[in-house]
C-alpha cells in the first residue's frame, strides 16, 4: 500500500485513501479507532469482513472487499474499492435515475437475501457509484444473519430509513431491508424521507408518531402508477405485505440501463483529498443557494466508499448510531435537565432540591430526582460480565427506551420497542447506571435509575 492520505473520521475510525501496490488500484481504508479497539468492536469487523469475503463475489453491486486484517497496534482495517463519484444526494436525480438506483440495490439485496443476510442499514449514505456510473451497496458493519439466536442489536440504525417493526424491537428481517430501500427510493426523489422529524420534536415522541403515522404517500415520487403501487408495498407498515427484492429488481429492471446525467471520471479525481467539486453531479452535495449551480467544498467521497460513518446530521445527531446522545436527552423529558449521575463511590453522593443540580467531587453538575408517573420500574439489573439484562415493568402500548451511561462517557440510548426486557452490551469491570424511559406519543416518563458495580445512580438521566 502506499499513497495514504487520511480523508475523513468519523465516530468508528479514520478512512484513508491509498493505491494497491500489486494492482496500482486506488482503494479506501477504514482503520478503527484506538478507544474503540475492544472485544466487541473485533468482533463487528470480522463479521463485516467475513461477509463482505462471502457476498463481494455474489453481485456486481455490492461493494468489493480487497483486504481486512488486524494491525500491529490491534486496531482492524478493512480495505474496499474507492468509489468516486460518491452517495447520490437526495432531490438532485431524476425519477429515472432514483428507480435505477434502486434496481441496482434491489439486485445486491437478492444476493444479500439469499446468502441469509440482513443488510439493515439501506439509506442514501451507504450506496455508492462507481467511476463508471455502476452502483453498489456498502457499509455491512451492521449486517447479521437471519439467525434468532443471534443478537439483534439496534445501534447504529437510523429510524428515518428503519422499518416499523424494527423500531419496535422485532427482530430483523429481509423485509425490513426492503422498507428501508422504499425509504430510500422515496427520499432520493422528493429530497426528504417519509417521515422528518419536526424541529424540537423529541426524539421517542418522533419515534411514537412514526410508529402510528398512516403509511407514506408513493405518489410524491411521481412515477407510473405501477412504481407507485411497489412503492406502496415496500413502505407497508406490515412486513408481511411487501415484496421481496427480487419483485422489485424484476419491476425496475426496464430502468437498469439508465444513465446519469453525469458521474466523475477517476481521472478528474482530485489529489487535494480534502475537496472535490462535480458541477452538476447528483452525487454532490446540494447547491448552497439558490442560483449558485455550483457544490461547495465536500469531503472526499472515499469517506463513504470506506463505508465510515461520518458524523450524522438531523435525525443522526438525535440518534448517534441508533442511539440518543444523552447530553441532548433534556428534550426527551421536560421540567428540567437530564444526565447520568454515576460515581464508583460505595456512599450516596448529595442530592440537591428539586431544580439544582448536585456536585460530586469530580466537580460534574449532577441534577436532582424527578419522579416518574405512571410508574416504571426498573429491577435489579442482571451482571453477566460482558452484558446485562434489563427487565422493567409499566403501562402496555408505550415505547420504551434504555438509557445507559458509564464513567468519563457520554449517556446514551438505545430503543427496546415495546418489550420489557433487553440485552445491553457492557464493558467488563466498568460501572454502569441504567434508566428506562417510555413514551405515548404526547409525554415521556421514566424510570428511577439502577446501576451495577457499585455504581451511584443519583436521581434521573
Amino acid at each position: 500500500m502506499t499513497d495514504l492520505v487520511e480523508i475523513g473520521k468519523g465516530g468508528y475510525g479514520r478512512v484513508y485513501r491509498g493505491t494497491w501496490t500489486a494492482t496500482g488500484e486506488l482503494v479506501a481504508v477504514k482503520v478503527l479507532h484506538a478507544s474503540l479497539a475492544g472485544r466487541d468492536a473485533h468482533r463487528r469487523f470480522d463479521r463485516e469482513k467475513k461477509l463482505l469475503r462471502s457476498l463481494s463475489d455474489k453481485s456486481t453491486h455490492i461493494v468489493r472487499l480487497r483486504d481486512a486484517g488486524v494491525l500491529p497496534d490491534d486496531h482492524p482495517y478493512l480495505i474496499t474499492e474507492y468509489c468516486s463519484g460518491g452517495s447520490p444526494t437526495p432531490g438532485l436525480l431524476s425519477r429515472e435515475e432514483v428507480l435505477r438506483i434502486g434496481h441496482s440495490v434491489a439486485t445486491a439485496l437478492v444476493a444479500v437475501h439469499a446468502a441469509g443476510v440482513v443488510h439493515r442499514d439501506v439509506k442514501p449514505a451507504n450506496i455508492l457509484c462507481r467511476s463508471d456510473g455502476g452502483i453498489v451497496l456498502a457499509d455491512f458493519g451492521l449486517a447479521i444473519y437471519q439467525d434468532p439466536d443471534q443478537s439483534r442489536g439496534m445501534d447504529a440504525l437510523v429510524p428515518q430509513y428503519a422499518a416499523r417493526e424494527v423500531l419496535r424491537g422485532d427482530d430483523p428481517t429481509a423485509a425490513a431491508d426492503i422498507y428501508s430501500l422504499g425509504a430510500t427510493i422515496y427520499a432520493l426523489r422528493v429530497g426528504n424521507p417519509p417521515y422528518q422529524q419536526f424541529p424540537d420534536e423529541p426524539d421517542l415522541q418522533y419515534l411514537a408518531r412514526v410508529l402510528n403515522a398512516p403509511p407514506p404517500d408513493p405518489s410524491q415520487i411521481l412515477a407510473s402508477p405501477e412504481v407507485q403501487q411497489l412503492l406502496g408495498r415496500m413502505l407497508d407498515p406490515d412486513s408481511a405485505n411487501r415484496p421481496t427484492a427480487a419483485e422489485v429488481a424484476e419491476h425496475l429492471a426496464i430502468y437498469a440501463e439508465t444513465p446519469f446525467a453525469t458521474h466523475q471520471d477517476p481521472s478528474a479525481v482530485h489529489r487535494d483529498v480534502t475537496r472535490m467539486r462535480m458541477e452538476g453531479s447528483p452525487f454532490t452535495a446540494p447547491p448552497a443557494s439558490v442560483g449558485d449551480t455550483r457544490m461547495r467544498a465536500r469531503k472526499d467521497p472515499v469517506t463513504r466508499t470506506a463505508e465510515m460513518r461520518a458524523e450524522p446530521s438531523s435525525i443522526g445527531r438525535l440518534l448517534r448510531s441508533r442511539k440518543v446522545l444523552a447530553s441532548t436527552a433534556a428534550v426527551l423529558v421536560t421540567g428540567g435537565a437530564v444526565a447520568v449521575l454515576l460515581t464508583n463511590s460505595p456512599d450516596p453522593a448529595p442530592v440537591s432540591a428539586p431544580g439544582t443540580p448536585a456536585v460530586t467531587g469530580s466537580g460534574v453538575p449532577k441534577p436532582s430526582i424527578t419522579p416518574s408517573a405512571p410508574v416504571i420500574v426498573l429491577t435489579k439489573p442482571k451482571d453477566n460480565t460482558t452484558t446485562v439484562d434489563l427487565t422493567w415493568t409499566g403501562p402496555e402500548g408505550v415505547e420504551y427506551a434504555v438509557v445507559v451511561s458509564a464513567p468519563a462517557a457520554s449517556p446514551t440510548t438505545t430503543l427496546a420497542g415495546r418489550q420489557h426486557t433487553i440485552r445491553i452490551r457492557v464493558t467488563p469491570g466498568v460501572a454502569y447506571c441504567f434508566l428506562i424511559q417510555g413514551t405515548n406519543g404526547a409525554s415521556v416518563w421514566q424510570s428511577s435509575a439502577q446501576g451495577i458495580r457499585n455504581a451511584v445512580c443519583q436521581g434521573t438521566f
